[in-house]
């Protein structure tokens, strides 16, 4: 696996979650999804993006989060790939996560 090169911790998109153009990209399964998520995060699971990232702007920074990273990195390079250049890998994730979360449950 090739490791994206952009980068941000949970802490520092913590402190980006009021900026405005900002996208929080969950690309975890609808379950993982509905137990814990980041408030206002827009849910596509890994295996949908592709077809889906036209549902993305190209002029938002999208940050891309998953449960401990592995997911979320293939997502910044399908992304990339699909011509979105402000794209950022969220490490670690999910699992260690401390900032504001939201349940359906």
């Amino acid at each position: 696996m090739i490791i994206y090169k952009n980068q941000i911790t949970n802490e520092e998109l913590e402190q980006k979650l009021n900026e405005q153009n900002v996208v929080i990209l969950d690309v975890r399964e609808t379950e993982e999804y509905a137990l814990e998520h980041i408030p206002g995060s827009v849910l596509i699971p890994l295996g949908q993006l592709e077809e889906r990232c036209n549902e993305l702007s190209k002029d938002s920074e999208i940050y891309i989060i998953c449960r401990s990273g592995g997911r979320s990195n293939e997502a910044c390079h399908i992304l990339q790939a699909n011509g979105f250049t402000q794209v950022f890998n969220v490490l670690p994730g999910m699992i260690n996560w401390h900032g504001a979360i939201d349940s359906d449950f």
